[in-house]
């Protein structure tokens, strides 16, 4: 009799296990979205190519001064010779220092001089001393659109053969590619 109530029990206990609701497994579904083309046309904004690199370039004449690297060219004219002088070289500093060749102040010389320089506005002004014999004070004018600086320089030959004579002329600052 134990054999089969065990039995019954046995065979209730395996009714009772299938009985149980099995977990149905659903394949999963993936998602995607789909962009539409111009879904957001009120919110895009075009902005021409130029503007967004005029904004990247310097906006200030200081900010352009020390951005490039200059060609600094002055007249010159006396009873042996005339023409221009020119020093491929004036660096502006972001601290008001230049520098650049002395070939500024006299043909073939490639002494290295240096300088000050004032920014007001537009208005350019350029103090170069070639140790103590002599001074060229640039007072020139930045143009935007060509960026070029042009004015006029007043040379003061301080010792030497020239000593106690000036000179005045006109001078101009071109980017040196």
């Amino acid at each position: 009799m134990k054999k089969i109530v065990l039995l019954v029990i046995g065979f209730c206990f395996l009714g009772l296990v299938n009985a149980q609701v099995k977990p149905i497994t659903t394949p999963v579904v993936k998602q995607t979205q789909i962009v539409k083309l111009d879904s957001n046309s009120g919110n895009n904004q075009k902005i021409p190519i130029a503007a967004s690199i005029k904004q990247a370039l310097p906006t200030t004449v200081k900010e352009n001064l020390v951005l490039y690297k200059w060609k600094a060219t002055r007249w010159m004219e006396n009873a042996l010779w005339k023409g221009e002088l020119s020093a491929p070289n004036l660096t502006f500093n972001g601290n008001g220092t230049v520098s650049c060749g002395s070939s500024i102040f006299s043909s073939g010389d490639n002494q290295l001089v240096n300088g000050t320089y004032t920014v007001n506005g537009n208005n350019v002004i350029i103090v170069l001393k070639k140790d103590t014999s002599a001074i060229l004070t640039g007072n020139l004018v930045y143009d935007s659109n060509s960026k070029k600086c042009n004015g006029s320089y007043n040379l003061q030959v301080l010792k030497g053969y020239a000593a106690g004579n000036s000179a005045q002329s006109w001078m101009k600052l071109e980017i040196n590619p």
